[in-house]
């Protein structure tokens, strides 16, 4: 009876640290973003305590810096609002919460030609 009673405390222990490792994992929504222009074609879209730098040039839109994963529709619906421009360059610093999957999504545009990555852990 004791084995089964420490068995059973266990078990609960686990699923009740499962539930909550899942609960916490689960990303928020995005926040508001705001493009501001800082001088001639270079723009800052800011918001969620980051910020994207936007430039546009002839040939196409230059990101720097594609803050979080669950931003890039916005982001891209702000490019949008400043130039009809291809997305062609995207420059990032992967972090734990920036993948490689995360940036091709955000790039997905099939006029888009290169993504520059550098790692920061």
């Amino acid at each position: 009876m004791k084995r089964a009673t420490i068995l059973g405390l266990l078990v609960g222990t686990f699923v009740l640290q499962s539930a909550w490792a899942v609960y916490t994992q689960t990303s928020k929504p995005p926040g508001p973003l705001r493009t501001e222009r800082v001088k001639g074609d270079l723009h800052m879209i800011a918001g969620e305590g980051g910020n994207v730098a936007l430039y546009a040039t002839s040939d196409g839109v230059i990101l720097v810096d594609d803050m979080f994963d669950r931003n890039h529709a916005d982001i891209l619906a702000q490019v949008k609002t400043v130039t009809d421009k291809p997305l062609k360059y995207a420059s990032t610093r992967i972090s734990m919460t920036i993948t490689p999957a995360a940036i091709s999504r955000c790039c997905r545009s099939p006029r888009s030609s290169r993504i520059a990555m550098s790692t920061r852990i």
